[in-house]
């Protein structure tokens, strides 16, 4: 898995009924357009990941569980929805 592409990951994930969690903008904003899976982005840095999904895990996992396919991006003061789209 090191080596694949980012769209192998998102489609590894969702056949395996996984949250994918990342910092990559660019693959958050192509999953925006496309929405497929659960996807969650964390903005911020690396190294704050930890603090940002304790501060919100809650909040989360609530809107984890209320969609089958869903973006979700993180910071430290709030966790906004992308309703799913297909483009």
């Amino acid at each position: 898995m090191a080596l694949a592409e980012d769209d192998d990951i998102s489609v590894y994930a969702d056949n395996k009924g996984a949250v994918l969690i990342t910092h990559d903008a660019e693959l958050t904003e192509r999953r925006k357009v496309n929405t497929f899976g659960k996807h969650v982005r964390l903005k911020g840095q690396q190294p704050d990941a930890r603090e940002v999904l304790e501060a919100h895990l809650d909040e989360l996992l609530t809107e984890l569980g209320r969609y089958e396919s869903i973006v979700i991006e993180v910071s430290r003061s709030k966790v906004k929805v992308c309703q799913p789209q297909w483009r």
